[in-house]
């Protein structure tokens, strides 16, 4: 693709063209603290279920670490549409497989909305919808980090960018319930919410380079590193060095391999074993229909009996103690009073 016209010489800077109160300019500049997203939510009626949002998307945000060709979901990067079937099958493996988890029981009963197909894509299934994110602060540290081996790497050359998308929520209140526009926030499992994640479901054909607008910069070791150290800090490790008074501490002292965007679910796992699974289920093949299976055959994935993974009885039991009454654990929900005119 052609070279970007103009390219910031740093994150620093590209943020500042467009969120000049993000928290990461002052953490770069060595002016701030390191910082977390409060774990916290705004309940709102959306009609046939209530849904939980950390603040209402006026702008919606997606870093990426390098310059791509495409702005598209991962399920079509590969034009393969045998693969294609394949991950649609597993999508659908997934959901029946989340619906075994108490969790995901109660935040139905509820009348939680359970966005199935953003969990699936937030515990790295490919589908066909595209992560967007309300802070522009999470952006950042998707387009400055490099996984290597499933572990987060500051990147220090290259170049990377920031997407911005207006909300189609803000275009059109109507998109708020619509399937294509998902209003993800707070879900029974962490990792969507702490991301201050929603998503834009999209077909085989349609591509969003281009669409809204893109920031490119420079990657620089400084800045990465210190994006790093804060979305990968352990306050615990930390608190530990502060009371013994150390000043100057290596920062890889104080942090974890995985970011608290991460936090250590056992659904992470279900969904890696129906990733890297060379089966499907029978029932997830039949609840696709019977064209899958020759796109099945080819891929070399074979029909069983079993999913892939299985909550056991007795951890199923001890989730239905845990999650009784407060499916989505500890968070804070707050909502407001809207008046409407007769």
């Amino acid at each position: 693709m052609p070279k970007p016209e103009k390219i910031y010489p740093n994150i620093v800077e590209a943020l500042r063209s467009f969120a000049p109160e993000s928290n990461i300019i002052q953490l770069c500049a060595g002016e701030g603290k390191l910082f977390r997203r409060t774990n916290e939510y705004q309940v709102v009626d959306m009609g046939d279920h209530l849904g939980a949002f950390p603040g209402f998307p006026i702008q919606l945000f997606r870093g990426e670490n390098d310059v791509y060709e495409s702005c598209r979901p991962s399920i079509y990067r590969t034009g393969d549409k045998d693969r294609e079937i394949v991950d649609r099958v597993k999508v659908i493996e997934f959901e029946r497989i989340l619906r075994t988890f108490p969790q995901v029981q109660y935040a139905l009963e509820d009348h939680g909305k359970v966005d199935f197909l953003a969990l699936a894509q937030h515990y790295e299934l490919n589908t066909w919808l595209l992560d967007v994110t309300s802070q522009p602060d999470i952006a950042a540290y998707f387009a400055t980090q490099r996984w290597v081996n499933g572990v987060a790497t500051p990147i220090e050359k290259g170049i990377g960018c920031i997407r911005g998308f207006p909300s189609p929520a803000l275009l059109d209140p109507e998109h708020m319930g619509a399937p294509r526009f998902h209003m993800i926030g707070l879900q029974c499992f962490r990792r969507p919410g702490i991301q201050a994640a929603y998503g834009l479901e999209m077909g085989p054909g349609e591509d969003l380079q281009g669409a809204g607008w893109t920031v490119y910069f420079r990657q620089d070791r400084a800045c990465s590193r210190a994006i790093h150290t804060n979305f990968h800090l352990n306050p615990a490790k930390a608190a530990a060095v502060q009371a013994k008074g150390r000043k100057q501490v290596n920062p890889r002292l104080l942090t974890d391999t995985v970011s608290w965007l991460f936090p250590p679910e056992e659904i992470a796992d279900a969904a890696r074993a129906v990733k890297q699974s060379r089966t499907v289920s029978r029932a997830a093949a039949e609840e696709y229909g019977p064209d899958c299976l020759t796109a099945l055959a080819r891929q070399g994935v074979e029909l069983s009996d079993e999913p892939p993974w299985a909550l056991t009885e007795s951890r199923r039991r001890q989730l239905q103690e845990q999650y009784r009454g407060r499916p989505y654990g500890d968070v804070r929900l707050t909502s407001r009073l809207v008046y409407i005119p007769q």
